[in-house]
């Protein structure tokens, strides 16, 4: 993938989620919850160098707060980054809905990773669609699904 297109799917993933409409007065215990978490996109396989790229995904599953607390249990979120498979992790956060509905999570992981990012939680559906905006503190092209599993 060249930069031009990394650049071009992230200005696509930011103006859909620009683009919907927020769900009307949300507050993060709305977000309280067990999650499936679903992660693809693209990261640099040397940073700080912004290329080359990898494709990424994890999978797992995470806890959130009524105070917006991420947790998950020790081994419930796996990644692959340029097809080599990640030991499995548990993840600690934040995850701060904010009343428009559009969310901002800080995280980190146990073997060290960390993440940042924005997006839209969706109060009626349970869900939040998120952007990476860093990982491990360098800009990266990558999108976070969560949808909830139990209350």
């Amino acid at each position: 993938m060249n930069l031009r297109n990394l650049i071009f799917t992230t200005a696509c993933g930011l103006a859909f989620s620009a683009g919907l409409r927020a769900d009307g007065v949300c507050k993060s215990f709305m977000a309280s919850g067990t999650y499936l978490m679903t992660s693809t996109g693209w990261v640099s396989v040397n940073p700080p160098n912004p290329l080359p790229v990898a494709p990424t995904m994890a999978l797992g599953v995470i806890n959130i707060d009524e105070n917006g607390v991420i947790s998950s249990a020790a081994g419930s979120v796996t990644a692959v980054t340029a097809g080599m498979t990640q030991p499995p992790d548990a993840i600690t956060g934040k995850l701060i809905v904010n009343p428009d509905c559009t969310a901002t999570f800080k995280a980190t992981c146990t073997n060290g990773c960390s993440w940042e990012g924005a997006g839209l939680f969706l109060k009626n559906s349970k869900e939040a669609h998120l952007v990476f905006t860093k990982t491990n503190g360098y800009p990266v092209t990558a999108f976070l699904d969560l949808k909830q599993i139990s209350n």
